[in-house]
């Protein structure tokens, strides 16, 4: 419902997704969009490994983190909600195309520390541990 109604209200065609998508899928779609408009921590993290600008709406601490990770910050939050910071963090984003190149920088710190979680992981599945 709260994606249904900012969709309602930006002067921009919006789409919301609501298929079940693999997560190739979601970053193919994701690489074709001209923007990202989230709250939901892996849409953001989807947008930033696609090096596509994003808007940021915040509703739990782990979403600020990732935005200042990336060094950026969330446009507003669910609680309360400031419309008007919305959409003047949309015209802003729209608008800066350097954004979409310092993502595609953060993307590969961002998939190599991804890539060490695996490694971490992986023994524990496996029933041993790398000590």
């Amino acid at each position: 419902a709260f994606a249904e109604e900012i969709a309602g209200r930006v002067a921009v065609p919006a789409s919301i997704v609501r298929a079940r998508l693999a997560a190739r899928e979601i970053l193919a779609l994701t690489a074709g969009f001209d923007l990202v408009v989230a709250m939901r921590l892996h849409a953001l993290v989807f947008a930033a490994i696609s090096g596509r600008p994003m808007v940021a709406i915040s509703y739990d601490p782990k979403v600020d983190g990732l935005m200042a990770e990336l060094g950026l910050e969330a446009a507003t939050s669910t609680d309360p909600f400031d419309g008007e910071a919305l959409r003047r963090a949309i015209g802003r984003v729209s608008r800066q195309q350097e954004m979409a190149r310092s993502l595609r920088d953060h993307a590969e710190r961002l998939r190599g520390a991804a890539r060490r979680n695996i490694e971490l992981v992986l023994p524990l599945l496996q029933g041993r541990t790398s000590r």
